[in-house]
């Protein structure tokens, strides 16, 4: 019935284990050492470039004061990055996310939650970890209206004790939301001192948890994850020139260094080379409490804090200080269907060697749409792994395909391949075996449950792919494409398939249904008449897809 063409585009999900001794909760003071300084070019400039410096409201604190917001310690930033060479692999892979992203502005919906002000207390751990996971909740359940407002002053004060001095570890911000919990404001109001652990009687019924965290030391990865799922937490080292930032893309370009700070990471964009990033410094700070920042700035993506919510909470987290392999590694995942569980769905797991793929195991997903490939083996050099679901039964209702993402490297015991929708894109107009004219607008439904995702508009030939167009940059969520003029390579009254293929979180999807159409000179013949048939078979598809 349809042609397909269906490679499978690759991404990195870096599962990084973090090792060494338990942490007490709290981290010692910070160390007499400087930091090392950022690549920032020639001899900087009192004038910054990019950004504008005015008044704001922590330029009139003193440097004592401004330091004492700035709480991670140095040697968490040390160890950050002696992570980042984990993720070599990295090079070889490719991804799926757009060049730019908002929670912000999703479809004119904000994912994100309301500026809060730490005040002059180191807590800011708390506050780029409660902002991920607000924001996550929101993205997961697909409610900007939600608007959770968690307690930091129970993840703060609870998890690390009396620490506006010292500050804290991110690492174990993310374990105590894992194992214990966040209470909701209301339970605990945060102050900006130092105070005993004393939450509402009832906290423990009103606790938020996450079902475990990962971290990544790549900023492909980060993207990837940041479009996936929604925001995470990031730390980058602070000069005295940040405190007056007031717009712009912020590059450091005078001032001592102060310490080290955590934030949550909402957006990036491409061409303009930037992080945008929710503080915690109050709305008269920086553009309105939020701030850009460039790529690799004060290493500010040297390290990804991404703590999981939701649908991925059916799966089991081993804690920080539990990690081990004993029973092999795990592959595991969750499928929906329009936005509800899809059990019994085929899965399989395939294993690329670098020339071609084999099969390596079949799963069917869970009541609630999990899904784990077990006693999987390690990755050898130049191998990856991918999870594929493929509509063989032809399903009404299902998307053709879904490939996740090319798994080249990771560490730990249990591998995330991806959580995805295979409700599928239906095609609208033109018709199937379609002539006509250009320019022509093409039509199809975007999925409603899931408006995040991101639509792309593909051409190809018939017989072998060859040629093939699509629309590059992506089209995000949106309905429709207008060809105004037939791409290079491609003839009139020629027969070429048109399909609509979906990036999502996870991967990469293809519409059930590809069209064929042909085009005449502009304003010449039918705008619309049938072509002869010329479907491929289905048993020659997969041959189909080797060729290619």
């Amino acid at each position: 019935m349809r042609a397909r063409l269906c490679t499978a585009f690759t991404m990195l999900l870096a599962l990084v284990v973090l090792t060494g001794a338990q942490a007490t909760g709290k981290s010692a003071p910070l160390p007499n050492v400087p930091p090392p300084q950022p690549a920032v070019g020639p001899p900087a400039s009192p004038q910054p470039e990019g950004w504008v410096a005015g008044d704001t409201s922590v330029s009139g604190l003193t440097q004592q004061e401004f330091a004492r917001m700035l709480g991670v310690p140095l040697e968490v930033m040390e160890w950050e990055q002696s992570q980042t060479s984990h993720d070599v692999a990295e090079l070889q892979a490719s991804y799926v996310y757009p060049s730019s992203w908002d929670w912000r502005n999703v479809g004119g919906q904000d994912y994100t939650t309301a500026i809060r002000n730490q005040g002059t207390c180191g807590s800011c751990v708390a506050f780029g970890a409660n902002g991920a996971i607000e924001s996550r909740l929101e993205v997961n359940q697909q409610n900007p209206a939600l608007d959770p407002d968690l307690s930091e002053a129970h993840l703060f004060y609870c998890g690390c004790g009396n620490c506006c001095g010292p500050g804290w570890d991110p690492r174990w911000a993310m374990e105590f939301a894992y194992s214990t919990g966040v209470a909701d404001e209301a339970c605990f109001p945060y102050q900006a001192f130092d105070q005993p652990c004393d939450p509402c009687e009832d906290w423990e019924s009103r606790v938020t948890k996450i079902c475990g965290w990962r971290g990544s030391t790549s900023t492909a990865d980060m993207k990837q994850a940041l479009f996936d799922s929604g925001p995470f937490e990031a730390t980058f080292y602070v000069y005295e020139d940040f405190g007056d930032y007031s717009g712009g893309v912020y590059t450091h370009t005078q001032g001592e260094y102060l310490g080290g700070h955590a934030v949550t990471v909402v957006g990036y964009d491409d061409t303009e080379r930037y992080w945008i990033v929710k503080n915690s410094w109050g709305t008269n700070w920086g553009e309105s409490g939020w701030f850009r920042i460039a790529y690799g700035e004060c290493y500010i993506d040297d390290y990804a804090y991404i703590p999981l919510v939701g649908s991925n909470c059916s799966t089991v987290y081993v804690p920080l200080i539990m990690k081990n392999c004993e029973l092999g590694h795990t592959i595991y995942g969750r499928v929906t269907q329009n936005g509800s569980a899809a059990s019994g769905v085929p899965l399989e797991l395939f294993l690329n060697d670098g020339s071609s793929s084999s099969l390596i195991a079949t799963v069917n997903t869970q009541s609630d749409g999990t899904y784990r490939f077990t006693d999987v083996p390690s990755l050898g050099s130049g191998q990856a792994y991918f999870v594929r679901y493929l509509n063989k039964a032809g399903t009404p209702g299902r998307l053709w395909g879904w490939y996740t993402g090319w798994f080249r490297h990771y560490t730990g015991c249990d591998l995330h391949a991806g959580d995805f929708d295979i409700a599928d894109i239906e095609l609208v107009s033109p018709a199937d075996g379609a002539m006509v004219s250009l320019p022509r607008t093409f039509y199809w439904t975007p999925r409603p449950a899931t408006p995040s995702d991101v639509y792309r508009f593909d051409l190809y030939d018939l017989d072998d792919g060859d040629p093939w167009w699509y629309t590059e940059p992506t089209l995000g969520y949106v309905g429709n494409y207008t060809l105004n003029s037939l791409p290079s390579g491609f003839s009139p009254w020629t027969e070429y398939w048109w399909e609509i293929r979906v990036y999502g979180p996870g991967g990469v999807g293809f519409s059930y249904e590809a069209r064929a159409v042909a085009f005449s000179n502009a304003g010449v013949g039918p705008a619309e008449s049938a072509l002869p048939d010329r479907r491929m078979a289905p048993e020659d598809m997969e041959g189909f897809l080797q060729r290619r």
